[in-house]
């Protein structure tokens, strides 16, 4: 593209901007980012048509992030990632906290409240809140998936 189209498509950009903020057109992206946070419960059923076959062994060691535009890391998923319970659900081994790997605590959290986001696993179906409050795995009754066993797991955009 020349400068001088270039010069032009941003003039053009910024008027019509201009143009829109006395008719209360929100600008940015700050509003879109709030009405997802308010719709979590919505952005979970939603994207949960969207599940996809993915191999448990690929799931160990991905970060977990926050589902916001700022994706903040919230733990890390263990090296055992999937466990089942004796009632056959299945929940995602996430170590959290700590420093460098020490001082973590493994929580479990329902596969069905994850999504995945690239080489990432998002929380969607719990705030971060949640997971802080989510109690410490204890080994009985839970039984670790395979690695070679392919489990669906919901796929979701970036929140930008």
């Amino acid at each position: 593209m020349t400068a001088p189209l270039v010069r032009r498509l941003t003039r053009r950009r910024t008027l019509t901007a201009l143009a829109l903020v006395p008719l209360g057109v929100p600008l940015g992206r700050s509003a879109r980012a709030n009405e997802k946070s308010e719709r979590l419960p919505e952005l979970r059923e939603s994207m949960a048509r969207f599940a996809q076959p993915v191999r448990v062994g690929d799931l160990a060691a991905r970060y977990l992030l926050e589902p916001a535009e700022a994706q903040r890391v919230l733990g890390r998923v263990a090296a055992l990632p999937v466990l089942r319970t004796a009632a056959g659900d299945l929940l995602l081994a996430v170590d959290r906290g700590g420093v460098l790997g020490f001082g973590t605590t493994r929580v479990a959290v329902p596969l069905d409240d994850v999504a995945l986001l690239g080489e990432h696993v998002v929380l969607i179906g719990l705030t971060p809140a949640a997971l802080a409050a989510l109690p410490r795995v204890a080994s009985n009754g839970l039984t670790p998936v395979p690695v070679d066993t392919r489990v669906r797991v919901a796929i979701v955009g970036p929140f930008h």
